[in-house]
């Protein structure tokens, strides 16, 4: 049985201009979540603590991501 299947539309493209607007504004951010939330790991714990703060595109989506 053939059924209509329209095409799909193409998701809209974020501006090159606006990603590295948004990228400088987030590093700044970064910056300072990284004086206020990045300490040493307390003694005797091996994992489970923040050692990284970054951001990366994903598509059309932005993440702030942090490594453990």
């Amino acid at each position: 049985m053939w059924i209509y299947s329209p095409a799909k539309s193409s998701k809209p493209k974020v501006p090159d201009d606006l990603k590295a607007e948004l990228a400088e504004k987030a590093e700044r951010l970064l910056n300072e979540w990284r004086l206020k939330y990045i300490k040493p790991p307390p003694p005797g714990y091996q994992f489970n603590y923040i050692v990284e703060f970054y951001s990366k595109w994903f598509r059309s989506y932005f993440y702030f991501c942090a490594k453990l």
